[in-house]
């Protein structure tokens, strides 16, 4: 018995540290926006930060606005999806994540290449914001 009771003790902070390490719920993955492993998280909306969202509001007018606006339709939007605009407060808070991870990964903007990390950084701030 006291064998087991040592071993348990031994045992069980390695078991809780995997418990806690196979959770998968949105911690921070050390870049600062604390959206863990999920790109379509655009984390928290940090305090004092107008300036870093007027510069994401900026950067996706000027990248993404040429393509993901409420002003194209139908024909005109070839295969943009119409629920994914820039100009728009309500596909921010809706699609926001898709946005960022498509920034992130690269693939947005078309043709433009990846952005720099700055940027992505004031979009991700901008979008975490809108999104409240």
């Amino acid at each position: 018995m006291r064998v087991r009771t040592v071993f348990l003790f031994c045992l069980a902070p390695f078991m809780i540290g995997a418990l806690l390490g196979c959770g998968g719920g949105g911690g921070d993955d050390g870049s600062g926006n604390g959206s863990g492993t999920d790109p379509h998280d655009v984390g928290e909306c940090p305090p004092d930060s107008a300036a870093q969202q007027a510069a994401g509001l900026q950067a996706l007018e000027t990248h993404c606005q040429v393509c993901h606006t409420k002003a194209l339709t139908g024909t005109n939007r070839g295969t943009i999806p119409a629920e994914i605009n820039v100009d728009d407060p309500e596909s921010i808070q809706n699609e926001g994540g898709e946005m960022y991870e498509s920034i992130v990964e690269g693939t947005m903007p078309q043709g433009g290449g990846k952005l720099p990390d700055a940027t992505i950084e004031d979009i991700r701030v901008y979008l975490a914001c809108e999104a409240e």
